[in-house]
């Protein structure tokens, strides 16, 4: 098994726990003050987010600055360290595991030693990580879905069908592409905005 080391680090006002060998956590960090103004622009009640992959906590923790709850699922043991560190504040709901369309287990795959966000999921035999489903949660209100899942994206929103077509959240994903546009499409779902690699959906109905 891996032992993992660690660092602390303080930008700004903020003290953060981050895995020693990533070399990308910074500039996740400093990526978040793009992804704000589109938030702000296109969710007017900020009440419930979801949000997956929680990599170190970065995006949960800043979102949980901004709307009331915040979900975050993130697979990856080391990532999930951080992240517990970082969100410590009680709107965090914090799962150890992946999102999907369908309940089972997972095994993280890292793709990039010096990148501890592009981290991948597969079935093996092996696999030991859950999986969990969005529409599962039952949620009373749900206005943000943002996920960074390394192309997993589409599997996750077949899991939130029922999420989408109650609360029409606003929708970022990383890896978009012709199958997840004409998901959501049939929603009503237009592309608003890009933030670096993600694409951000809003219901026009």
């Amino acid at each position: 098994m891996t032992v993992e080391t660690y660092d602390i680090v303080k930008v700004g006002d903020r003290t953060w726990t981050k895995i020693k060998e990533d070399n990308a956590f910074l500039d996740i960090l400093k990526g978040f003050e793009s992804y704000r103004p589109v938030y702000e622009e296109h969710v007017p009640e900020k009440f419930i987010a979801i949000q997956a992959g929680g990599y170190c906590g970065v995006f949960p923790r800043l979102l949980g600055e901004m709307f009331q709850t915040v979900y975050t699922f993130e697979p990856d043991y080391a990532n999930f360290f951080c992240l517990v560190n970082n969100c410590y504040s009680s709107n965090i709901i914090k799962a150890q595991g992946a999102l999907g369309n369908e309940h089972g287990m997972i095994t993280v795959v890292r793709a990039h030693p010096q990148n501890r966000g592009m981290t991948q999921v597969r079935h093996t035999p092996s696999s030991h990580v859950p999986v969990y489903v969005i529409d599962d949660l039952d949620l009373p209100v749900c206005n943000l879905i943002q996920l960074d899942t390394e192309g997993y994206e589409h599997k996750i929103l077949l899991g939130a069908k029922n999420t989408i077509d109650r609360h029409r959240p606003l929708i970022s994903v990383e890896d978009s592409n012709q199958q997840i546009q004409e998901f959501l499409e049939g929603f009503g779902y237009k592309e608003v905005a890009k933030v670096f690699r993600d694409t951000v959906y809003k219901c026009e109905r």
